[in-house]
């Protein structure tokens, strides 16, 4: 084993790893047996929402951008790149957030 780190030790192909999620077959069911996850409402809900607010966070980044942009003309690169990290900083405080 001279040379090999301690992670190549522990990832021998001779080893079979198992589960992907590192769970035990019984974590992730309820008591009856049924995956927790149900029958995909929720998994199709959660899809939607995350498709709303990373909409909503374009929107503020785009609307953030424009209206630096109208109030104060940028004259210089560098303005537009000071103008560009307020508006994503201000669509992560909103993802964070809201």
């Amino acid at each position: 084993m001279f040379g090999q780190t301690k992670i190549q030790r522990n990832f021998s192909p001779r080893k079979r790893l198992g589960n992907v999620h590192g769970l035990s077959s019984d974590q992730g069911r309820d008591r009856e047996g049924v995956d927790a996850v149900g029958d995909g409402r929720g998994t199709l809900l959660q899809w939607m929402r995350f498709q709303l607010v990373g909409a909503a966070n374009a929107g503020v980044d785009w609307g953030v951008f424009g209206l630096l942009t109208l109030l104060a003309p940028p004259r210089t690169v560098l303005t537009l790149v000071v103008y560009n990290s307020v508006a994503v900083a201000a669509s992560l405080v909103m993802s964070y957030f809201g």
